[in-house]
């Protein structure tokens, strides 16, 4: 097999932008003759070849593009949701990761857990569910350990870089994007209360035009802590965030501009959807109810283009104090 890296031109439905993407596809060496001989057509790529390159100019299906319905619903509403953007197998291979992380933390710990460690399923969220309560049992401490590797994890630089989900970002914001260094999953405890995010607007703690890619890892209702959105609300831009709590590191948005959202509505999300929603978007998680940890992926994509943000640099450190300063704090006194 011999991997081609292609560029494509892909057309924006509205403001008639191009978007440059980059796509790879996998041909044999018989195909390779075929294309050398008298070039080739596959799955839509008018392809031609020379000895040493192939180069492709071609759209995306319509099934890869957000159309402009999509486009008006996400200008309207503040977010879209995209149905089993990942599929089951992609989920349980970082599950897997995510529970050998756990289990290597447990192992320094605790020599006698090899009961739990050869019980549970390592590819089941359920298993990595069972795994993150003992370790935080263990120690609270290094259950942030396995929080901040996460970051660092191939399979999330995968996603955050994959072809589609830049697609539907460059759709969005702009040609010119950039990924927050911060890649996060979720990890919400059963009735943990500290760590939730009580109601706010992500600009609040990252003061630039961006997006986030929101993916649950299994489906998430309100038992579990599914957060909940106020649809629309983003159009009013940055509002007061001055609510705080001594049981929550969160500040949150002022309880009478929360009384005051026309609707709020919580989705229930399955395993593998994608929620994009913008950076003005009021949204809130929920106690985690159930008795297993609720687990969401969480990436941030910042338009380049935004000349507040390309004024400072593109800097995202500092841009909002006191949000960055409640998020590492431990307590609210």
């Amino acid at each position: 097999q011999i991997k081609l890296k292609l560029a494509l031109l892909v057309v924006k439905p509205k403001a008639n932008k191009s978007i440059q993407v980059q796509r790879s596809i996998q041909i044999s060496a018989f195909d390779l003759r075929s294309i050398h001989s008298q070039g080739l057509q596959l799955h839509g790529l008018s392809v031609t070849w020379n000895i040493w390159t192939v180069n492709a100019c071609y759209c995306l299906t319509m099934s890869e593009l957000l159309n402009s319905n999509h486009i008006d619903e996400y200008d309207q509403n503040g977010f879209l949701l995209i149905p089993r953007f990942i599929d089951d197998c992609k989920i349980n291979l970082l599950i897997s990761d995510l529970s050998w992380l756990v289990k290597s933390q447990i192992e320094t710990i605790d020599s006698y857990s090899c009961d739990i460690l050869s019980r549970v399923n390592m590819q089941s969220v359920h298993g990595l569910s069972e795994l993150l309560i003992y370790l935080t049992e263990l120690s609270p401490e290094k259950q942030g350990y396995v929080y901040d590797q996460v970051n660092r994890l191939p399979w999330m630089h995968q996603l955050a870089s994959n072809d589609i989900l830049l697609c539907y970002v460059r759709q969005l914001l702009s040609q010119n994007v950039a990924i927050h260094t911060r890649l996060n999953i979720v990890m919400s405890l059963p009735h943990e209360s500290w760590h939730v995010a009580r109601w706010h607007q992500d600009t609040f703690y990252n003061q630039s035009n961006h997006l986030v890619a929101y993916i649950p890892l299994q489906d998430t209702y309100s038992l579990n802590g599914s957060i909940s959105v106020a649809p629309g609300s983003h159009i009013n831009g940055l509002l007061e965030h001055d609510n705080k709590q001594p049981n929550n590191k969160w500040i949150a948005i002022n309880n009478d501009i929360v009384q005051s959202f026309p609707k709020v509505i919580t989705p229930n999300l399955k395993k593998g959807d994608l929620l994009l929603f913008n950076g003005h978007l009021p949204h809130t998680a929920h106690i985690n109810k159930s008795k297993t940890v609720r687990f969401a992926i969480t990436i941030r994509f910042s338009n380049l283009e935004d000349e507040f943000f390309k004024n400072r640099g593109w800097v995202w450190e500092d841009l909002s104090t006191a949000g960055s300063n409640a998020l590492k704090s431990k307590n609210n006194f």
